[in-house]
């Protein structure tokens, strides 16, 4: 089995086992995991072991599998990219910090990570913003757009000079995301 359909299969069978669904709707989660790599993919900026990792980068924040296992796996440049786009400032891990506080902190976190997880995150963020159109809850995809105002001023504009010049698709692809998702929360 190739190693794209290996993460695929994989991410499929860990997010389906805990019966994990979009937050935009009803949709299996993996979903989102595949429109992140067909994104990325398309867009022709990442090589081979980002495109693995976008299959599965939620897996370690959302079941019980390990960064380890991950490495086990898939090698240690996979889960470098996977370590990078996992939330390390959640919930169970900080119950201390309500989610401002742990979005602001995650928020730093990326900002200090290399500029390829960066394009990666972008990727990520710009499939949520997306999806959130079709989110029966307004109100949610309004605060998730205030978050994402909060990571672009942070993690998006201060390397946005670099990013242009390393993954300018990518960076077009967010800001289209962007305008799309503020249109939709003008009509709301």
């Amino acid at each position: 089995m190739n190693r794209f359909l290996e993460s695929a299969s994989f991410a499929a069978k860990e997010h389906g086992k805990i019966n994990q669904k979009r937050k935009s709707g009803d949709l299996p989660y993996i979903v989102h995991p595949g429109q992140c790599y067909a994104v990325a993919d398309a867009l022709g900026e990442f090589n081979d072991s980002q495109l693995i990792a976008f299959w599965i980068h939620d897996v370690v924040e959302d079941t019980p599998v390990t960064i380890n296992e991950i490495e086990d796996k898939f090698g240690e440049e996979v889960r470098s990219y996977v370590e990078g786009l996992t939330n390390a400032y959640t919930h169970q891990a900080f119950p201390e910090h309500n989610r401002k506080q742990r979005k602001s902190l995650e928020n730093e976190r990326l900002a200090k990570l290399p500029l390829d997880i960066k394009a990666m995150k972008i990727i990520d963020r710009g499939i949520n913003i997306r999806d959130f159109r079709v989110c029966d809850d307004p109100s949610w995809m309004s605060h998730y757009m205030k978050e994402t105002i909060s990571f672009t001023e942070l993690v998006v504009r201060p390397f946005e000079d670099e990013l242009r010049g390393t993954y300018p698709k990518t960076l077009d692809y967010y800001e289209c995301s962007i305008a799309i998702a503020e249109n939709e929360l003008q009509r709301l």
